[in-house]
């Protein structure tokens, strides 16, 4: 490598330090924004609370510039990339939360009768604005790309079954981004195939 090439590899790679800090940063404000929305959504609508309308207000604004900061966290670019509509959303960061916050099961519990702790397709009607039916659809983003699981008794309605994110979904959204273990042995890194930058740039 020339002394050109490597001064611009090194220049590019504290600019690559920087943003990942930086997208580090603003995903970390984002989640806590998220849930601290959610978790007041969650206590006005279980009545568990003193959570003023007022206050739902301020948390859903620091959550939507939140959203807008650059890099955009992991969730908003899902959202993007998938297409996924907002009440889509809403309803992952329902399957998430109950990985970031403990409080969270019991409200879910409290709103749906008392037993379901779990996050539920009923659960999202409840509790997001303008809920829509084909949220429900395999061909819709949600269960085509395999985001969240069903996990539907033979019993169960649709509606009142429990609903799980994949956990690849969930470390993504916190900020963790690495290849899922199920196609870890199944491919191989593009260096360890011979190829260089050089021939990458190329294709």
């Amino acid at each position: 490598m020339s002394r050109s090439n490597h001064k611009q590899q090194t220049t590019n790679n504290k600019q690559q330090t920087t943003n990942n800090k930086q997208q580090t940063t603003n995903n970390n404000y984002y989640l806590k924004a998220a849930i601290n929305w959610l978790l007041l959504l969650l206590e006005q609508k279980a009545q568990t609370g003193e959570t003023t309308a007022a206050e739902l207000a301020a948390a859903e604004d620091m959550l939507l510039t939140a959203e807008r900061s650059e890099p955009a966290p992991a969730l908003i670019r899902l959202r993007q990339q998938l297409r996924l509509s907002q009440f889509e959303a809403n309803l992952l960061l329902l399957c998430v939360a109950m990985e970031l916050n403990p409080n969270i099961p019991q409200l879910y519990a409290i709103i749906q009768g008392g037993e379901r702790n779990y996050p539920t397709f009923y659960l999202a009607f409840l509790l997001f604005k303008d809920p829509s039916w084909d949220i429900v659809s395999p061909e819709r983003p949600l269960r085509y790309w395999q985001l969240i699981e069903i996990l539907q008794s033979g019993v169960e309605p649709l509606m009142n079954s429990p609903l799980r994110a994949d956990e690849k979904i969930v470390n993504y959204i916190k900020g963790l981004n690495y290849l899922d273990d199920r196609l870890a042995k199944l491919v191989l890194p593009w260096r360890a195939m011979g190829y260089g930058d050089t021939q990458y740039n190329n294709l």
